[in-house]
Parts: C-alpha cells; sequence; structure tokens
C-alpha cells in the first residue's frame, strides 16, 4: 500500500494532473498512516508468533522428540531480518522524503530547509522507530536464543574434565579479551562519527541547523547508551569468567595460574579512567556543541563552560560508579 501511494505522488504531477496540493497531503497522510499501521501489525502478529515459538521449545524440551520449534529458534537471525526491513523502510521513507520535500516547495517556493535534511528526518526518524518496534516483537526469541547458547556452552564445559575446563575458559578468556580492546576502539569511532559533524555544524549559521543539531545529538546518545550496554555486558561476562577460572585453580594447585596471572596484571583503575575521561570529553563537546546550536555562539563562549564541564564530569563519575559495580569482587580478591 505504502509503495502503490509512493508511486501514485511520483506520477501525479508529472502527469500534470490537478489538484496536486490537494491530493498530495492526502496521499501522504495515508502513506504514513499505512506505515505506523503495518508496524503496529507486525509487533502484535511476530509478538505472539515469538511466544508461541519459546512455548513450543518449552513444550519440545520437555517431552522429547519432535525438533520443530528448535529448528525455528537455531535458524533465527534477528540481524539478517532487522536488516532487510531497514533497507526496505529507508528506501520508501527516503522517496517520501523527497516528495514531502518536493510538496513543501511547491505549497511555498521560499521553502529554505535542504531536501537532504527531510530525506534524512524522514527515513531515519521512522525507519529507527518500526526497527524499534520489530525487535520488541522479536525479543522473546532474542532472549531465549542466548539463553540457550550460554546453556549450551556451560553444558560443552561441563563434560570436560578439570584440565579441559581450565584450557576451554583460558581460550575463552582470550577470545573476550580481543572482543574487549575492539569494542573499546568501536566506541570510540561511533562518537567521534556522531561529534565529530555535531561540532562542525554548531559553527554554521543556517534555519536547518537546530533540527539537524538536535538530530545528531539523539544519535550521540543512543550511541553512548549503546556503548554502556555493550561494554557492561562484556564486563559481567569478563569478570565471570576470570573468577570461575580462579576458583579452578585454587582446587587444583598443579594448574598453569593463569586466571591468577590475568587479575594480577588487570587494571581495573586504568580501565575505568579511560572511560570515565571518553565520557567527560563526549558528554562535554555534546553539551558545548548544542549550547551554541540551541542558545547562540556568544552565550556558548564564556560564561557556560565551566558549567558544560561540570556536567561532563558529573556524568564522568557516575559511569565510573556504574562500571566499578561490575570489577568490585576482583578488588575483594586481591584483598
Amino acid at each position: 500500500m505504502q509503495f502503490s501511494l509512493i508511486t501514485v505522488l511520483l506520477s501525479w504531477k508529472p502527469a500534470q494532473i490537478g489538484l496536486y496540493k490537494i491530493a498530495a497531503p492526502i496521499l501522504l497522510f495515508l502513506s504514513i498512516f499505512y506505515f505506523f499501521r503495518s508496524v503496529s501489525k507486525f509487533r502484535s502478529i511476530e509478538g505472539k508468533k515469538s511466544q508461541t515459538i519459546v512455548d513450543g521449545f518449552e513444550i519440545e524440551t520437555q517431552a522429547g522428540g519432535s525438533r520443530f520449534f528448535r529448528d525455528i529458534l537455531e535458524k533465527f537471525n534477528l540481524k539478517q531480518i532487522l536488516l532487510m526491513r531497514l533497507v526496505v523502510d529507508l528506501l520508501a521513507f527516503g522517496i517520501l522524503g523527497y516528495l514531502t520535500h518536493q510538496f513543501l516547495i511547491e505549497l511555498t517556493p521560499r521553502f529554505a530547509v535542504p531536501r537532504e535534511l527531510i530525506i534524512l528526518l524522514f527515513s531515519g526518524a521512522l525507519s529507527g522507530f518500526a526497527c524499534k518496534e520489530y525487535y520488541a516483537a522479536l525479543k522473546p526469541l532474542v532472549t531465549k536464543k542466548s539463553t540457550i547458547t550460554a546453556q549450551n556452552e556451560e553444558k560443552a564445559l561441563d563434560t570436560l574434565n578439570d584440565s579441559e575446563r581450565h584450557r576451554a575458559q583460558a581460550i575463552e578468556y582470550k577470545k573476550l579479551a580481543a572482543i574487549f580492546k575492539k569494542n573499546n576502539m568501536i566506541g570510540i569511532i561511533e562518537m567521534f562519527a556522531s561529534l565529530g559533524p555535531l561540532y562542525y555544524i554548531s559553527k554554521i549559521d543556517a534555519p536547518y541547523v537546530k533540527p539537524l543539531g538536535c538530530l545528531f545529538a539523539l544519535v550521540a546518545v543512543f550511541l553512548m547508551a549503546r556503548d554502556y550496554t555493550r561494554s557492561k555486558n562484556l564486563d559481567v561476562r569478563v569478570v565471570r569468567l576470570v573468577l570461575k577460572g580462579i576458583d579452578l585453580e585454587k582446587r587444583k594447585p598443579s594448574f598453569d595460574r593463569f586466571f591468577h596471572n590475568v587479575l594480577g596484571e588487570f587494571s581495573v583503575v586504568k580501565i575505568l579512567t579511560s572511560r570515565s575521561i571518553c565520557t567527560v570529553l563526549c558528554v562535554y563537546y555534546l553539551s558545548f556543541s548544542m549550547n551554541k546550536i540551541l542558545i547562540g555562539k556568544d552565550a556558548a563562549a564564556g560564561e557556560h563552560r565551566v558549567l558544560l564541564g561540570l556536567i561532563g564530569a558529573a556524568f564522568g563519575i557516575i559511569t565510573c560508579a556504574l562500571y566499578y559495580s561490575s570489577y568490585k569482587e576482583f578488588d575483594e580478591i586481591k584483598r
């Protein structure tokens, strides 16, 4: 329905059919209406399907035999589903944003907002909303699959003898250490990618700067929140694995003291300091740029710098405390 309406909109004006100024807003509204309607229906139907698959899997686990729901769960790929739907939504709403811009120019010839910004707002905001709803509908499957994966890993370790388990834990830690470094690098790159354009456009004086700045600010906050969640989950996995390894080495003094050495070289202070400094800098530049965009360059130049610095420092302290809660057991063991 959306693509049918878009096709009509694309062909209406070139065909020189009258009443374009009346038909265009109606068709644009209908397209957005069918978008929200389809997303709502998808969430309802897929939510029920997801829960049915989870319930079916539980029944199969208890009764044994059939693997119908287990196979569905094993083949489930969240990234592939979201990527396919995101591509379609970005395409549809990129075109819709273009048509909206064309209509606004037709209605108000002096309309000064760039076409690219309208397209970005339509495609980004609506596609982001759709992805959030899609994920909410599929979340039971995501949670169940991650739980099954963790249980399978635990069972695999339980079948090993102590020596093999210790070796497997050491290999797993090395993999997590590589992911740990990669995650930190990705987080820094993402923040620079979002804060860089925000800092740049804060120096521009144009009507479209405020909405574009707000959009970049939301992206930056989203990336910061996602990086925190990702880092926090990874910290929990690392701590849990190291503690298990240390417990095994205590019970088997003849084993290589791999995890004891890891704990001795592990610098919680270094990790917390680097993350806190990054948080302070990110929050400061985010606040500084938005202050210039929303309030004005003169106001941002002087008296607000101290306040923005204090805001950044406050977030840095909070971030440090939140991250430390994951590593608290390390300090207790060392004592």
